[in-house]
């Protein structure tokens, strides 16, 4: 029988690491979900993970591999709680659903943050005329944007109402119908409203953009100032007498409240009709869903996936179909 060779110091420290981080993951993992379960949001620490799901979630499946290599039984145990809810809250997005047909009274709608930063305005048209939506909702159109955008797009979309700004607050909406009632305002960031045209029925449309919860001035974390614009936003929605879409970059997880507080009052086109986790950001490893499509019970969604250019941005364009109740 051949001795088995002694576990080299270089490894053993290695595997000593490995065991720690596996452990402190655990730990963290499963403390966040006692926290949220008994106290919710109003703990921060909660509020920042939150913000980071599913992705913080994932990390349980490469740990769990790493565990069970090391043998850390204990340490498995405690990678459980995120892998549970990581399959409960996200497995029905990856099981293939019955497609629905298309109708020709649909809607085909992009809405794309194309960056304040993104200067391949060439880029930007060409990823729009690749979707070929019907209506396009712009988040950060700078006024070089606009300027290049609306003549590049003049022939595919006659009907536009841009409000470039020189940083986030810019936006924008391009169509093929009619639009009216063109109406911005900003409160942190800039929003918009438009009555889209469509045949013989009018639809509100909202292209938003609510502030990241990432502002110095106001200290490492803040939601507060996103929750207000969301309040504002759904306050506006449910004064509406006609159909509704709410279109735009969120700076949110569909796991935080302020997501919630949206689809008790809305529906998710993504959560109903999208595959996969549909993470929009950033652009050059995408670890966030930061861009929604939510519509009014009179609109249902046939279609959600995330398109497969950036056109120079560092956010992924979500592109939606949708149908009017007959």
């Amino acid at each position: 029988m051949t001795a088995s060779l002694p576990e080299r110091p270089a490894s053993r420290i290695m595997s000593r690491i490995l065991a720690a981080l596996c452990l402190l993951y655990g730990v963290t993992a499963s403390l966040h979900l006692l926290l949220r379960l008994l106290v919710g949001e109003q703990f921060l620490p909660v509020t920042l993970l939150d913000q980071y799901l599913p992705a913080f979630w994932l990390l349980a499946l490469p740990v769990m591999v790493i565990c069970i290599g090391l043998r850390r039984w204990r340490s498995l145990a405690l990678q459980l709680p995120p892998f549970i809810l990581l399959i409960s809250s996200y497995g029905v997005l990856f099981v293939p659903r019955p497609a629905i047909p298309a109708r020709d009274d649909g809607l085909t709608l992009l809405t794309f943050n194309v960056s304040k930063d993104n200067r391949d305005f060439e880029g930007i048209a060409r990823t729009v005329r690749a979707v070929g939506a019907d209506v396009v909702a712009l988040q950060e159109i700078t006024p070089a944007a606009a300027l290049y955008l609306e003549a590049a797009l003049a022939d595919e979309y006659p009907y536009q109402a841009l409000h470039p700004a020189d940083s986030y607050p810019g936006q924008g909406i391009l169509s093929q119908y009619p639009l009216q009632d063109d109406d911005y305002w900003q409160i942190e960031l800039g929003h918009q409203r438009v009555t889209l045209n469509i045949d013989d029925r009018q639809v509100a449309l909202y292209s938003v953009h609510p502030v990241h919860p990432f502002l110095p001035e106001r200290g490492f974390f803040n939601t507060e100032p996103r929750a207000r614009e969301i309040n504002d936003i759904l306050l506006r929605v449910e004064g509406e007498t006609i159909p509704a879409i709410v279109a735009g970059d969120f700076n949110m997880s569909d796991q935080t409240d302020d997501y919630f507080k949206i689809t008790n009052a809305l529906r998710d086109a993504f959560r109903a009709r999208g595959s996969g986790f549909g993470f929009t950001f950033p652009s050059w490893i995408p670890i966030a869903r930061l861009d929604y499509v939510f519509t009014s019970d009179a609109i249902a969604a046939i279609d959600a996936h995330v398109w497969s250019s950036n056109g120079g941005s560092d956010h992924f364009p979500l592109v939606v179909s949708l149908a009017f109740g007959r």
